[in-house]
């Protein structure tokens, strides 16, 4: 039920925030249905604090551009 979509995607929010410790940055590709937009924004409002950022994946692609550009 929704109930389970909800608590398996935050399962999987706070298993990419632990990977962040390594890796600087994640991406995450989410079904669109109203249970995960809802959630989300909900998940969304509490990253800050926790010394996250949200970002669009352009981002994340432009930064690894820059850092490609600096390697020999």
């Amino acid at each position: 039920g929704s109930a389970d979509e909800a608590e398996a995607l935050v399962a999987t929010l706070h298993a990419l925030e632990k990977s962040t410790v390594k890796q600087r940055s994640v991406m995450a590709l989410v079904p669109v249905s109203p249970v995960a937009i809802v959630t989300l924004a909900n998940w969304a409002k509490t990253v800050e604090p926790r010394g996250f950022a949200l970002a669009p994946v352009s981002a994340i692609a432009n930064r690894q551009d820059e850092r490609d550009a600096v390697r020999p």
